[in-house]
């Protein structure tokens, strides 16, 4: 090739990079704007979108690096995760398994990565990719910059920060239900029965590091077929989900095939008082359905943090503007049900509303953008992001505490920088019952 052609290409090379630095650079800027830069259809640039998305992966992941060394383990059933690699004759996690979850710790430890990190590495990359798959699923229904700025509040949310450095499996489960929504999104929108099968299929592999995923996003999808099949290909859905529930049922199976029968027997019993003990069914209105209720707030209400009285009121104004607010109030609506309701009737674990928290943010920027406009929304997320992070590296969770902190510092401070890195202190001032004694506490399980 002769030098002047050489030049040529060079310079052509160089400008279309140029141009594709400034849509990025554009995308940017336009995260300001409420959403106004929106191209047709509201869509923008594929350059400024996918560098968005990268940026706040960047972000996020940058964020986790100073707590990769808090002390382990955050919970016991990490213990078990971690004694589970490759998959042992004696399988010693708790029903349901968690196969899937399993399977990735053993892959990673193939690879020569420590017991703990063989697990934990899964969740830091998917507290990165989660809120961007978030991001994605707000865009479709807010002005950019609000579905930006919610996506990285998921992503400093103080659960979704605690959790991003541990070897449990809710992030990753997040993930995964995140883009099942976004594949359920797609297909309801293109009408695509094809994007709708993908959404199943992403929840059946969800449903293999958490079994619980398809009580959450399951009547999402039905919903979805509802709206997208043809009535001679309605059965396509269920049929599906109940593949995906076989799937799950075969793979623990499989898990727990060669141990001691009375073991596998004894761990099933566990976990089914678990589920069972908290539950109005067998605790009764009081000590079930009530206690499971307050839990519910004051989870969401610290998961929130100062946004949880703005969740409230969202809630309420979008069921006043159901009607007009379609299809993002549905969706918030599919998702958030079934979830909450299961939390009431039997049992309230922290890391369980990790895949409610972007349908509440959602919830909150749907309301806020009908009632206020966007330019408030975008602030209001602003807000939310810096308030969400002052509260998980501030908040002075200690073993020292006294009276009502004390409590709060046991039950639900800890999920802060100050109780992750002395997490391995939480059991001076916690323990199971210490508050709200039920009959649960009781049982020999």
């Amino acid at each position: 090739m002769s030098f002047g052609l050489f030049w040529f290409d060079w310079r052509l090379q160089a400008s279309a990079l140029i141009l594709r630095l400034r849509g990025v650079v554009s995308g940017f800027r336009n995260l300001g704007d409420g959403g106004k830069s929106r191209g047709k259809a509201g869509e923008l640039t594929r350059a400024g979108g996918w560098g968005r998305c990268v940026f706040l992966a960047v972000i996020l992941v940058a964020l986790r690096l100073p707590f990769v060394g808090h002390p382990a383990p955050v919970h016991p059933d990490e213990l078990s995760f971690v004694s589970a690699i490759g998959f042992p004759a004696e399988y010693p996690v708790q029903h349901p398994g968690y196969p899937g979850w399993v399977a990735l710790g053993t892959l990673a430890s193939w690879m020569g990565v420590g017991s703990y990190w063989a697990y934990a590495m899964w969740s830091m990359a998917a507290s990165a990719i989660g809120p961007v798959i978030a991001y994605r699923v707000f865009r479709r229904f807010l002005g950019e910059g609000t579905a930006w700025w919610l996506g990285l509040a998921l992503g400093v949310n103080p659960l979704m920060w605690f959790m991003s450095v541990t070897a449990l499996t809710f992030p990753l489960a997040t993930a995964i239900g995140l883009g099942t929504v976004l594949l359920a999104v797609k297909a309801e929108r293109e009408k695509k029965l094809g994007m709708l099968v993908a959404a199943i299929g992403a929840l059946v592999l969800g449903m293999l590091v958490r079994g619980d995923l398809g009580i959450y996003l399951g009547l999402l999808v039905l919903g979805v077929n509802a709206t997208v099949a043809a009535k001679s290909k309605m059965w396509i859905a269920p049929a599906l989900l109940l593949v995906a529930a076989l799937a799950f049922v075969s793979a623990t199976r499989l898990a727990y095939l060669r141990g001691d029968e009375a073991a596998v027997a004894a761990r099933l019993a566990h976990t089914q008082d678990v589920v069972l003990n908290t539950s109005v069914f067998r605790a009764g209105l009081v000590d079930g359905l009530l206690r499971n209720v307050i839990k519910i707030g004051v989870n969401l209400g610290w998961d929130l943090g100062l946004a949880f009285p703005v969740f409230v009121f969202s809630v309420g104004y979008l069921a006043r503007c159901w009607r007009a607010m379609q299809p993002g109030a549905w969706l918030v609506g599919m998702w958030l049900a079934p979830g909450l309701l299961f939390l009431a009737c039997f049992h309230v674990v922290q890391g369980y509303f990790l895949i409610l928290l972007p349908a509440a943010l959602l919830c909150i920027g749907l309301a806020l953008e009908r009632w206020r406009g966007v330019v408030v929304a975008r602030r209001a997320a602003i807000g939310i992001v810096v308030a969400s992070a002052v509260q998980f590296l501030a908040y002075p969770w200690s073993v020292e505490s006294t009276g009502w902190k004390r409590t709060v510092d046991g039950k639900i401070g800890f999920l802060s920088r100050a109780g992750l890195m002395g997490i391995d202190q939480r059991e001076r001032i916690h323990e199971d019952g210490d508050f709200w004694r039920t009959g649960a506490h009781e049982s020999p399980h």
